[in-house]
């Protein structure tokens, strides 16, 4: 998850303070994506202790996964506000800002925590984050996923990132950047087998080599591992992907004979005494 994960290089432990067995069980509620539960575990920390920095972060991890921009800006103001050194403060509320679509400070927020932290890839990764899908900021997105996957180059996440910006730059990417990402994912995968975003990524770059129905394979295949232990609405993801997978096939069936009749047609030009012509005379 990026949010959580950002915040640690590989190995890296969390904070414990008095009230870390509380703040420890609802971070991995936050692993498991139960929001609701971990954003219930932390209540009375906060309750006890509005400042406690620990106890904000995963609130802004558990109101960003819940989709809640306000809230998880909120938690991320009372973090910088309460350890203004602290850089995941910075990070929470550049994804926050993002969250809420809006770029300007999104991107001030991942380069507040660049500044707070340079060595540490956070910062790096929100701004390559906030950064992604805009063609006029596509280097600058490059840019900052490089960084990050140099900080910390064992990290799996750090890969997928870096091949999401020569994927996702604002235009379809080239053969060289389709290469490029093609080699990360590769690597985040040797590393990380199930890593589920690089496998999705993956697929997504096999449809962006032309490969459309391989790609689609691909995506409906995870969806089904996924289907029977994860959110049970990826059974419903799988079952639409699949009816898309039958509606391509209908299209090609009805669509690419009727082309071809009408190519022929149109070839053999009035004087070949052409029938569709003939019947609508």
């Amino acid at each position: 998850m990026l949010t959580r994960e950002a915040t640690r290089t590989s190995g890296q432990g969390g904070v414990v303070d008095k009230f870390g067995s509380i703040i420890a069980r609802a971070d991995a509620l936050v692993d498991l994506g139960r929001h609701g539960e971990a954003l219930a575990a932390v209540a009375p920390v906060l309750a006890s202790d509005p400042t406690n920095v620990e106890a904000h972060a995963v609130a802004a991890q558990a109101h960003l996964g819940l989709q809640d921009a306000r809230a998880a800006w909120t938690s991320a103001v009372e973090m910088i506000r309460s350890s203004p050194d602290d850089p995941r403060g910075h990070f929470y509320l550049a994804l926050a800002e993002h969250k809420a679509g809006r770029l300007e400070p999104a991107m001030a927020a991942a380069r507040c925590a660049i500044a707070k932290a340079p060595a540490h890839p956070m910062g790096h990764v929100a701004l390559a984050a906030v950064t992604l899908n805009r063609k006029d900021l596509a280097p600058a997105c490059r840019a900052a996923a490089d960084e990050a996957l140099r900080l910390d180059p064992h990290n799996p996440d750090r890969l997928v990132l870096a091949a999401q910006s020569r994927m996702y730059a604002g235009r379809s990417p080239g053969k060289v950047e389709r290469r490029e990402a093609r080699a990360l994912l590769e690597d985040a995968l040797r590393s990380s087998p199930d890593h589920l975003q690089a496998r999705s990524e993956r697929a997504a770059l096999t449809s962006m080599d032309g490969r459309h129905l391989d790609g689609l394979l691909a995506q409906a295949r995870l969806l089904r591992e996924l289907a029977p232990t994860e959110d049970p609405l990826l059974g419903v993801r799988f079952s639409v992907a699949r009816m898309l997978l039958a509606a391509f096939f209908v299209i090609c069936l009805i669509w690419i004979p009727l082309v071809v009749v009408l190519i022929l047609e149109t070839d053999a030009g009035p004087g070949h005494g052409n029938g569709l012509r003939v019947a609508s005379r």
